[in-house]
């Protein structure tokens, strides 16, 4: 069978939304205050901007707004994965949920920096 790749740009703009409406949902805190000497808040506040970086990328000509914004969100997501690592180094660190949404938005963000707008 044949994938159906009519459907892949729509498939990609559900990508992007995804990510900035979960990003906004998990960071709302970041909206409320404003901490500017708290490494963690700076570091969300960037999560944030490079979601909605990601998304208006989307209508961009050129995807080099994309590429960048996606390649942030990755490492960022790793900068956020790292301590959970180091904390919890048991089998345990699986069944944190933490893990799993920074390991998503990590390999989303690889994604569009390896695919930019294509």
């Amino acid at each position: 069978m044949k994938p159906i790749k009519n459907i892949e740009p729509f498939s990609l703009w559900m990508i992007r939304l995804g990510v900035l409406l979960f990003l906004i949902s998990k960071y709302t805190y970041v909206f409320k205050s404003f901490e500017y000497k708290n490494i963690n808040y700076i570091i969300d506040a960037v999560t944030i901007l490079s979601g909605i970086l990601l998304f208006f990328g989307g209508f961009s000509k050129k995807s080099t707004l994309t590429i960048i914004s996606g390649l942030c969100l990755c490492l960022l997501s790793m900068y956020q994965l790292y301590p959970l690592f180091i904390n919890d180094r048991s089998i345990t660190i699986l069944l944190n949920t933490n893990v799993y949404a920074s390991f998503t938005i990590a390999a989303i963000g690889l994604l569009f920096a390896s695919k930019g707008n294509k």
